[in-house]
């Protein structure tokens, strides 16, 4: 059985350059690539690397409670480490962030 995992990354802010190695070559590895938001700075410096990825900013125009969005972000991601294995999941602030939060309470 392959175990399904849900990576969680922390991009910032800022732009790439503020990534360490390590975050990169997981963001570029990854067979799939979830951004929380594009609408950041190193959204474009990733797209300039090759990445492609699928955002969850629709979330926010379907949701008017934020906590009920942070519920449906993570019960998408959960739903789609299910259908086809592990997964990044990139967001400014891991530790700050209500999704992040709901895939640990839900895992």
């Amino acid at each position: 059985m392959n175990k399904k995992i849900i990576t969680v990354i922390s991009l910032g802010i800022c732009g790439k350059e503020l990534l360490t190695v390590e975050s990169m070559n997981m963001l570029k590895n990854a067979d799939r690539l979830f951004l929380r938001t594009e609408m950041i700075p190193c959204a474009k410096d990733l797209r300039e690397e090759g990445l492609s990825w699928t955002s969850l900013d629709d979330y926010y125009d379907r949701y008017d409670d934020f906590d009920k969005m942070h519920t449906a972000m993570a019960e998408y991601l959960w739903k789609e480490v299910r259908e086809s294995g592990s997964l990044v999941y990139a967001v400014i602030d891991a530790r700050g962030d209500g999704s992040v939060r709901e895939l640990i309470r839900t895992a």
